[in-house]
């Protein structure tokens, strides 16, 4: 089936076409056509599947006028007036002979250039309309041409008037230059057909209603699923106006879009029985306004698929339950963390949480999953440090059961198939190696994975969040971490500040876990103002985890319903293989100096300076006992001239 059709007016012409198709290797339906036929066959060109056709001339003008066939017009080059200037001078035997060029404008390139180099007189009767030609060679008669240049119809009437005559033949080069063009064109055509039938596809095999509308609001697209919807078909309503086939929108909405630019989304429409949520968007080209795109689902269909969504993930188990409510903390840091997160959770891209253990990275892992577009999807979170190098890639990726090299055998989803359409967790991806480093990179660059044992690429559509329980820069640093795989990963980056670095929130969390374990173990525990310094003046190395942990543990314990500080400070002692990392000792010459990081220990220390080591008065002003006070001073290493 040829997609390109020539349409030829001599022989002279078809011979030069077939040498043309030859030699470009191009298959064309090729015809020698009159006046009279040339639009019968131009449509049994196009209904035997041809997508553009070359013609000249009233040819050409007559596809063009009566048909939508895509056209390619034939241009005479230069060298082809050339030769009929030439060949027009040896039969008008003059010095300077009077030429007419009859036809039409776009089958000619610029003529003046000719009359000095051939010592020529040219007069153009160009004309726009076939019924125009009979005059345009009149008037050339009554200029007094000594021959004319034409086609079929000018030269017949000149002969009747008794003028000299030559036909306009299309040489080889412009003949080629129309098939090159005609090539192009076809091209373009195939593409558009393409893509219109892909267009076509994702229009009437989506789940939403999709219509759309030209710049002045009248209907163009009208897919299957708004059939079904508004129960009338696309023959019914294209070229009508929206508010003719639509009711429920608001036509000042649709001006707002077409008029103004403005998206619309997440809006409700409702009348009767009919609920749709929907999205109007402009098509803006070259910041013009060119019509709009409305989608729609009906809001009883997506409460129905979400709720299967989410009994499918929650089946499964890969939920997150964690959600921004649960972040407790109003510190300016604290915050910011929770805008950042909250606005990382409007886009796709990858997320690096860092921050020290405790502070919560898992449970803002999970907020911003629960806060996304993906909430209804599977959260699936994988402890990169739980498990060997080996079998971490078989949980990853997948394997294929019983053989690893037989593509056939029964197939194991890996967690980051299972995270399809929804979000994976990597916690601690400081503690992937090399190789792992290298397969997590070429799977988020390429978007599919391949199970071990198979050679088939799975597709996989997920958002990444992960979380470094190391110093993930400097293991770049020292080449210890693939670069690459660190700058993919580090899109979006949240470093939660530890405890000890906003100490605002030290009392709002305390206060919450008090309350919950109380609530939990049914008792009515509280603090003395002296038992609440001790807990903010502690440094926390263990973070929001290690207070979770402490306020259970002195609920528990509670021997009494308020607590003081001594009760806490015992309670504290179980900490001590922390504390003993807090204390550096640091020598310079002679002297030994202690630098402490834990407030309570420098505490201490300034107030043996201030009393001069005596350690009764110190005890009074922190309220503990002298006996209290001495295990302190032991436990933090504070000797010296203090005498221990």
């Amino acid at each position: 089936m040829a997609e390109i059709a020539f349409f030829a007016v001599n022989e002279e012409m078809m011979l030069y076409a077939k040498k043309i198709v030859k030699d470009m290797n191009i298959e064309a339906e090729m015809k020698i056509v009159s006046s009279d036929s040339v639009l019968q066959e131009a449509n049994r060109s196009a209904q035997n599947g041809a997508n553009v056709i070359i013609a000249r001339g009233i040819h050409a003008l007559i596809i063009k006028n009566n048909t939508k066939i895509p056209l390619v017009e034939i241009v005479l080059t230069g060298q082809d007036i050339a030769k009929l200037i030439h060949q027009a001078r040896e039969i008008i035997k003059k010095p300077v002979p009077v030429i007419g060029l009859v036809g039409f404008k776009n089958m000619f390139t610029d003529t003046k250039s000719f009359e000095e180099i051939f010592r020529v007189t040219i007069n153009e009767y160009m004309v726009s309309a076939v019924e125009n030609l009979t005059n345009a060679v009149e008037k050339a008669a009554a200029d007094k041409v000594d021959l004319v240049i034409g086609g079929e119809i000018a030269n017949r009437y000149a002969e009747k008037l008794g003028i000299p005559s030559l036909f306009l033949t299309s040489g080889e080069d412009s003949i080629k230059e129309a098939f090159r063009v005609a090539e192009k064109v076809n091209y373009a055509i195939r593409l558009e057909k393409k893509n219109s039938a892909e267009f076509n596809t994702i229009l009437d095999y989506s789940f939403d209603g999709i219509i759309k509308l030209n710049s002045n609001g009248m209907i163009v697209v009208f897919n299957y699923v708004a059939e079904k919807t508004f129960r009338k078909s696309a023959e019914q309503v294209l070229g009508k106006h929206i508010s003719e086939v639509i009711d429920l929108l608001d036509e000042d909405l649709v001006k707002s879009v077409l008029q103004e630019g403005k998206e619309l989304q997440s809006t409700f429409l409702r009348k009767g029985n009919l609920s749709l949520v929907a999205n109007i968007a402009p098509i803006i080209v070259d910041n013009k306004n060119e019509g709009a795109i409305l989608s729609f689902q009906e809001f009883k269909k997506i409460e129905e698929m979400e709720a299967e969504i989410r009994k499918e993930v929650y089946s499964k188990g890969y939920i997150a339950k964690g959600t921004f409510k649960q972040i407790i903390g109003d510190s300016n840091a604290m915050s910011e963390m929770k805008r950042l997160a909250k606005l990382y959770a409007n886009n796709d891209s990858p997320i690096m949480i860092t921050g020290e253990p405790g502070t919560g990275k898992k449970l803002f892992a999970e907020s911003i999953h629960n806060e996304s577009l993906r909430r209804n999807n599977p959260f699936v979170m994988v402890d990169c440090a739980s498990m060997p190098p080996e079998l971490l890639e078989k949980k990853l990726y997948g394997y294929m059961e019983g053989s690893y090299m037989h593509s056939s055998s029964p197939e194991k989803k890996g967690f980051i198939e299972i995270a399809h359409t929804g979000t994976l967790f990597l916690d601690k991806i400081t503690e992937l190696d090399s190789y792992g480093q290298l397969s997590l990179l070429r799977t988020m660059r390429n978007g599919n994975i391949v199970r071990i044992g198979d050679s088939r690429a799975l597709p996989v559509n997920i958002r990444i969040i992960c979380s470094a329980n190391k110093n993930i820069v400097n293991l770049v640093r020292e080449g210890k971490y693939n670069q690459d795989l660190y700058y993919m990963l580090n899109v979006l980056s949240l470093n939660i500040p530890p405890l000890r670095a906003r100490k605002e929130d030290i009392k709002t969390l305390f206060d919450y876990y008090v309350e919950y374990y109380n609530n939990m173990y049914r008792k009515y525990v509280t603090l003395t103002d002296e038992a609440n310094e001790a807990i903010l003046s502690y440094s926390w190395p263990g973070n929001v985890q290690q207070l979770k942990n402490f306020c259970e543990k002195i609920i528990i314990m509670a021997p009494q319903k308020v607590l003081d500080r001594e009760f806490i400070n015992r309670c504290m002692e179980d900490y001590e293989p922390f504390l003993d990392d807090a204390v550096v000792n640091v020598f310079e010459s002679d002297k030994k100096n202690l630098l402490y990081k834990n407030p309570e220990a420098t505490k201490i220390l300034e107030l043996l300076e201030i009393y001069n080591g005596n350690r009764t008065k110190v005890a009074e002003e922190l309220k503990m006992s002298k006996a209290t006070l001495w295990r302190r001073m032991k436990k933090y290493n504070i000797e010296s001239k203090f005498g221990y």
